[in-house]
């Protein structure tokens, strides 16, 4: 009896490690595997390991263990592997199976996203010789902006802004080509600008019968009628700007005492026959004249002041054109600007003007820098 249960036992022994091992054929070692082809370097991107059961798992790259786990599940991260390929091999076991599996994952260089140079620009594609006028170029983004006139480079800037002034260019057409370019794109624009040479104008002057003798022009300078507003000048300076002020004021850090021929934008801009006045010379044509305000000379729509002699029965028209500061025209219709030449150092940096509103006529003194009109006079011959 005693060995029939012997027998038994070993014979239930036997049964129950023939079924457990019959239970593992049936559930055998599941490993899933998530595959990374190609990945950019520095950009995460995942090798995922998991299996059905506790097990070890071992990741190697290029045949040099990385990274074990001993839970069954593994992540390994490729993104600080250097660029080329690499061969990765993962290898499960759990103490009575072995899994194995390699394959080959390609490590890229991040592709550089190019930030594109977009040029704004202003052209200029008229102008007379000798006259300043301004081309500018710009990008939002730091570049290098080059200028070419006719295939020769003339400027260039890596502050993302580019000035041009086209006054020295020669009497012709001229092709202006204007390149940004950083390492990755560049981008151009091309315009022709035709410069001509300044048209004469013969102006005409007007006898007051003042007790100097001084003849007045009809017209500004730079103007072909009486009641065109003309061309703006800072103090001293014989060219029109697109900007007035302080910082750009050309005898900023030189003063001028006097007008000599070179600085007066009477003589230079239409003949030595012609000057800018004196103070002096305003005010006698103050003393001496009759001053009307009209919003409306001769029909053209124009304010200023009709000067009428009192010695003739002769007349000038002075339209309000205001003045430019900065780079705007501010109180063109209101009020007029008109420069003397004698520079007033007691005040530091001012000089004679004459101004005149609907209210007021007054000669007085005014800051270099802005931009105001000259009517210009000659001596009787």
């Amino acid at each position: 009896m005693k060995n029939t249960n012997i027998i038994i036992t070993l014979l239930l022994l036997f049964l129950l490690f023939s079924c457990k091992k019959e239970g593992q054929q049936l559930s055998p070692l599941e490993v899933s595997v998530t595959y990374i082809d190609e990945a950019y370097h520095g950009e995460t991107s995942n090798v995922e390991v998991s299996t059905n059961t506790q097990c070890t798992v071992w990741l190697y790259v290029d045949n040099e263990e990385k990274m074990s786990s001993a839970n069954g599940k593994i992540t390994f991260d490729v993104s600080n592997l250097s660029v080329g390929p690499h061969k990765i091999k993962v290898v499960v076991s759990d103490g009575d199976e072995d899994y194995e599996r390699s394959f080959n994952c390609k490590i890229l260089e991040k592709p550089v996203s190019i930030k594109f140079p977009k040029l704004s620009f202003m052209p200029v594609k008229e102008s007379y010789a000798g006259e300043t006028a301004y081309i500018t170029a710009q990008t939002q983004i730091d570049s290098k902006i080059t200028l070419y006139v006719d295939d020769v480079e003339q400027q260039s800037s890596v502050n993302k802004t580019l000035v041009y002034d086209v006054a020295a260019l020669a009497i012709g057409s001229h092709k202006i080509k204007i390149v940004s370019e950083n390492s990755k794109a560049h981008d151009e624009v091309s315009f022709d600008c035709v410069i001509s040479e300044k048209p004469v104008i013969d102006y005409d002057y007007v006898d007051l019968g003042l007790p100097s003798g001084t003849l007045w022009a009809t017209c500004n300078v730079g103007a072909q009628n009486p009641w065109d507003y003309g061309d703006y000048f800072a103090w001293g300076e014989v060219t029109t700007k697109d900007y007035y002020d302080w910082d750009t004021y050309t005898y900023r850090d030189s003063p001028l005492s006097t007008l000599d021929a070179a600085h007066d934008a009477a003589i230079v801009n239409i003949g030595s026959d012609w000057r800018m006045p004196t103070q002096a010379e305003l005010q006698e044509l103050y003393d001496n004249c009759d001053w009307e305000w009209t919003s409306n000379y001769n029909g053209t729509g124009v304010a200023g002041r009709i000067v009428k002699s009192r010695r003739s029965s002769s007349s000038i028209f002075l339209p309000a054109a205001g003045r430019r500061y900065n780079g705007e025209v501010i109180w063109a219709d209101d009020a007029g600007y008109y420069w003397a030449s004698e520079s007033k150092t007691m005040s530091g940096i001012s000089s004679g003007y004459l101004y005149l509103d609907s209210d007021i006529i007054d000669v007085d003194i005014f800051q270099w820098f802005f931009g105001l009109s000259v009517r210009p006079v000659r001596c009787r011959n």
